[in-house]
């Protein structure tokens, strides 16, 4: 059985730019080994979001936006929606504290984060983090 979160705190190796498959496996209760076989890595390491977007298709989740009963505005054709993170796991693209030209990949499981870095504690508030994309993971079966 994968470890789970609360069997131990996950976290990437210094400068292993995994922090992507780490995220996969907190999120989907399965492992980094199993994640970097599924997915190729990048030239320079890294993993791509698809990667961690097909990854969960393959186990069961939808990865992205889900909307209840949105607000349509017809004068401008957007879509206003609210979205309550409390007990909604997510998939959070940050930008990098050590390299700001870069990204940095979190796990929301719908109360704390969890941070891949090895060198943060889990639990920081999401105030602290410059967050680029939050994507909601759904369980589709």
């Amino acid at each position: 059985m994968p470890p789970t979160l609360q069997d131990e705190n996950l976290k990437q190796e210094i400068g292993s730019k995994n922090c992507v498959a780490v995220v996969a496996a907190m999120a989907f209760s399965s492992t980094v080994l199993e994640f970097e076989q599924f997915a190729k890595r990048s030239e320079e390491g890294s993993f791509k979001d698809s990667d961690l977007i097909k990854f969960g298709i393959s186990k069961g989740y939808y990865v992205g936006a889900g909307f209840d009963f949105p607000f349509a505005n017809g004068v401008n054709n957007k879509i206003v929606a609210v979205h309550d993170i409390n007990n909604s796991p997510a998939y959070l693209i940050v930008e990098s504290e050590s390299n700001p030209d870069k990204t940095h990949a979190l796990y929301w499981d719908g109360q704390k984060i969890f941070d891949p870095n090895p060198l943060v504690n889990d639990g920081r508030p999401i105030k602290e983090y410059n967050v680029l994309g939050w994507y909601p993971i759904h369980k589709i079966f």
